[in-house]
């Protein structure tokens, strides 16, 4: 059964190839990152990555490259959001790296309805 989860790894993988960039490079400390998103995310995205509020982003299973790139990119100012943009700004490389393996590590799984 091909899964969200399964399907996001088989993508990474293709990024990271395709930027020259391996997944281990971009590894973080999950355990850390749940403590950090804990602390810093709960709120707006759930520290189950599915969002609490109408305007955030779920961010379970999501891809490494994709979290890596738009939480770089919020912190940069290259990508803007009231909220996120504040946020992004207080984080570090090792804080995005971890929030990055925390939220990439859940599994998502979709079950389809029955017709």
């Amino acid at each position: 059964m091909i899964t969200s989860k399964t399907l996001a790894v088989s993508l990474t993988a293709l990024a990271f190839a395709w930027i020259g960039t391996t997944a281990s490079q971009a590894a973080g400390d999950a355990a850390a990152g749940r403590k950090k998103a804990a602390q810093s995310c709960a709120a707006c995205h759930g520290i189950d990555g599915l969002a609490k509020l109408p305007n955030a982003a779920n961010l379970a299973g999501e891809s490494v490259y994709y979290l890596d790139r738009q939480l770089k990119a919020f912190r940069s100012g290259d990508r803007k959001d009231e909220n996120m943009s504040v946020v992004a700004k207080a984080l570090s490389d090792a804080d995005i790296a971890d929030l990055v393996a925390w939220y990439s590590s859940i599994e998502v799984t979709v079950t389809l309805p029955k017709k």
